[in-house]
């Protein structure tokens, strides 16, 4: 599930992350530097074993920008019944906040700049972001692919 959220954002999981199932966190342990987060090894534990249809999570990606994504269940099929992916993606709007760009407020504060060309960052942020960025585009065919192709990637394994 987390290379499939990336894969929809863009994010390229340069930070830590984690479930929040039940008040429990499920994450990388060898990852946490503090070893204070207490995580549950998520790859010793499938997401059908922790949740089922019409349940809710969270989802948390990049603890210094705290990005939180509430999931839903909304269907749960048997992994022989899916085709060779088993996430794909339905629909989408608008650009995802870029990695790295300070959390939601962030992510405000650089769209704000980047919509005035007279404000001095406003460059710098927009060279930053790669020399433009457009919070309007969503292409659905390029973000299927990355999301299937992460799927891929991961059917089968624990």
């Amino acid at each position: 599930m987390h290379d499939v959220i990336l894969a929809a954002f863009g994010w390229t999981d340069m930070h830590l992350h984690a479930f929040e199932i039940d008040d429990e966190q499920f994450g990388k342990p060898d990852a946490d530097p503090w070893g204070d987060l207490h995580f549950i090894d998520e790859n010793k534990v499938r997401l059908a074993e922790v949740i089922g249809q019409g349940d809710k999570f969270i989802y948390r990606y990049d603890f210094g920008d705290d990005w939180e994504h509430r999931i839903k269940v909304e269907k749960v099929e048997a992994m022989e019944t899916l085709p060779l992916s088993f996430a794909w993606l339905i629909t989408g709007k608008r650009a995802c906040p870029l990695e790295d760009s300070g959390g939601i407020w962030g992510y405000e504060e650089f769209l704000e700049k980047t919509r005035n060309p007279d404000d001095p960052e406003a460059q710098e942020m927009l060279e930053w972001a790669g020399g433009e960025f457009d919070p309007e585009h969503f292409d659905i065919e390029e973000t299927k692919a990355a999301v299937i192709a992460a799927s891929k990637r991961r059917k089968g394994k624990k």
